[in-house]
């Protein structure tokens, strides 16, 4: 007996002896087991559109991603990531229908001056699907989305009682040299409050781009402030 090459479904060779109540129900077995599940695959292994074609909607998940894909006739399109490690439906593991969800806070304080500063979130309160990683940057921290897609983006960072001036909060390039269109600026009242600036914002973005949340304010040299809650979600492909 033999096997195909992708879902490795049983056939009868040339040298096999007659039976076909026997190869159709073993074929039939075959099929049975694969058709409710995408088929897995490492990452680097997907089947190829050659020398057999890929039917439509063909689906696959990597096992060392958890990414789920499906085959559009062109290329694989990425559903969303099963984190748990099963094949379940849109949703499962940590994904949802984006693929990737995370969050982090700071539980201590840091000194943010006149000019944009990196903001640290050392605290992971929800581990990312892999479209999102988060590393160091300067004395903060920086989130690369390795997948393109629609991103949701929220933060919370909280400025103490300081002196008279403003207070601003945006989503930025590492370099800070490209505003991602969310800033905001909060200007102190006469008994100069403390105050959470807020900031969300939801934007497709390319795959690669590595962005940080910054911090200034005026009317002081530094102020400490605190990283409340970041979120960072994959919500469509």
């Amino acid at each position: 007996m033999g096997n195909t090459t992708i879902a490795s479904l049983t056939y009868p060779e040339l040298n096999d002896g007659p039976n076909v109540p026997r190869d159709l129900q073993e074929l039939a077995e075959d099929v049975d087991r694969e058709l409710y599940r995408p088929f897995p695959c490492l990452s680097t292994a997907r089947p190829a559109n050659s020398p057999v074609p890929l039917r439509l909607g063909f689906t696959i998940r990597e096992t060392d991603t958890g990414d789920v894909h499906m085959w559009t006739g062109t290329g694989y399109k990425f559903l969303y990531n099963t984190s748990d490690g099963s094949s379940g439906g849109i949703g499962g593991g940590g994904g949802g229908a984006g693929g990737a969800a995370g969050a982090w806070h700071s539980g201590t304080t840091q000194s943010v001056g006149t000019s944009n500063t990196i903001l640290s979130w050392p605290t992971e309160d929800t581990a990312p699907g892999s479209a999102i990683t988060r590393s160091t940057q300067s004395a903060g921290h920086k989130f690369t989305l390795n997948e393109a897609g629609l991103y949701a983006i929220s933060a919370n960072v909280y400025f103490p009682v300081g002196s008279a001036g403003q207070r601003y909060l945006q989503i930025m390039d590492v370099a800070g040299t490209i505003s991602y269109d969310a800033m905001v600026q909060y200007v102190p009242t006469a008994s100069n409050n403390a105050v959470i600036n807020k900031l969300a914002l939801t934007k497709r973005f390319t795959a690669g781009t590595a962005l940080a949340i910054m911090g200034a304010q005026s009317g002081q040299t530094t102020l400490t402030v605190q990283s409340l809650r970041l979120d960072i979600a994959k919500v469509a492909a």
